[in-house]
């Protein structure tokens, strides 16, 4: 009996020993796919943070234009998706048509628009008198307003067409000029 009984404690023993081992691999194993996983998302997180989820890693903006949101935010006198493009720049150019004020009859007349050196700024004479020289500064839109010494008045480009419209100061003499792009500045 007495072997026996040794036989049986050294099964118990062994058995013992074995569900501790498993019992050990068990929370090896727990433990290292536990640090496992937890690096793993650490990394996928430090970089989906560090990453730039703006959108302007690849964004250049020009004359000094800012990125913001995947797109630029363009400063005065400038547009364009990358602010590439003088807001005046589609101004620019000669311009052939006719002007008329008030009840006189049209006239042929040409309108030249040139750049100023301001951002965005604007000069503009007609042929017919090249003395009266109009200034004014374009925006992001198709219409500028105009000023010169004893007028004011407004111009409008689309498609290459320009109209302008100048009113005399303290008078109600109003001149119209409306005329196609026939030569750009460069």
């Amino acid at each position: 009996m007495h072997l026996v009984q040794k036989i049986l404690d050294k099964l118990n023993n062994f058995c013992i020993l074995a569900i501790n081992r498993f019992s050990m691999k068990f929370w090896k194993h727990t433990l290292i796919s536990a640090f496992a996983f937890f690096g793993i998302a650490s990394t996928v997180l430090y970089s989906a943070c560090s990453d730039d989820n703006s959108g302007c890693s690849k964004i250049i903006c020009r004359n000094g234009g800012t990125c913001s949101g995947g797109s630029c935010r363009c400063p005065s006198g400038y547009e364009g998706p990358y602010c590439e493009i003088g807001t005046n720049e589609k101004f620019l150019g000669k311009f052939m048509g006719n002007t008329s004020c008030n009840t006189t009859p049209e006239v042929v007349d040409s309108v030249m628009v040139q750049q100023t050196d301001k951002p965005g700024g604007l000069m503009l004479y007609k042929y017919s008198n090249p003395d009266q020289k109009l200034y004014g500064e374009a925006s992001t839109s198709s219409s500028v307003s105009i000023s010169g010494d004893g007028v004011n008045g407004s111009a409008m480009i689309e498609n290459g067409h320009l109209s302008v419209t100048i009113t005399e100061t303290g008078s109600n003499k109003v001149c119209t000029f409306a005329g196609t792009r026939v030569a750009a500045n460069q």
